[in-house]
């Protein structure tokens, strides 16, 4: 009868210990699993179209203040473009949606300085698959318009 009570004993010891060993083991795993989703896996894939704005003003040093909406890429913000130089904004295209995203510049006049901002609306509108800029605000004494295309608008001087 004793090889029987050793047995039960033992039993019990390997079934509390892989209890408690296993508990163990569970709760490093879960501890050291991320909660924020970092895998290639996890992270979709987005549309967008690329809007290449350049600026056709000599003399003024346009640079970027701020960026509003939705976009999957753009210049990093208090980056400079002079004349003839361009920056490019991909506009998240999402389906049956319009989407806006408006960009802020600081005008900086050679001799001047800063005379004010202006804003730029690039918008996608998916249903009818047309895209559209504009320049939406121009808080400075210069007259300007935009020029060029849809995706590659060109800040011109002058009333159009």
């Amino acid at each position: 009868m004793n090889w029987k009570k050793g047995i039960t004993a033992g039993i019990s010891a390997l079934a509390i210990s892989g209890v408690l060993f296993g508990a163990g083991l569970t709760s490093t795993a879960h501890a050291a699993t991320p909660t924020t989703p970092t895998g290639a896996s996890e992270v979709g894939t987005q549309a967008s179209i690329n809007f290449g704005v350049t600026n056709g003003l000599s003399d003024v040093t346009l640079k970027l203040a701020g960026v509003y909406g939705r976009t999957e890429g753009q210049p990093p913000i208090g980056s400079t473009m002079t004349y003839l130089q361009w920056q490019n904004f991909e506009v998240q295209n999402m389906w049956f949606a319009d989407d806006d995203v408006f960009v802020t510049y600081q005008v900086h006049v050679d001799g001047q300085g800063y005379v004010g901002d202006i804003q730029l609306q690039l918008s996608l509108d998916s249903w009818s698959g047309i895209n559209t800029s504009r320049l939406s605000v121009n808080n400075t004494p210069l007259a300007m318009h935009l020029g060029g295309s849809a995706t590659s608008p060109i800040i011109k001087a002058g009333k159009q």
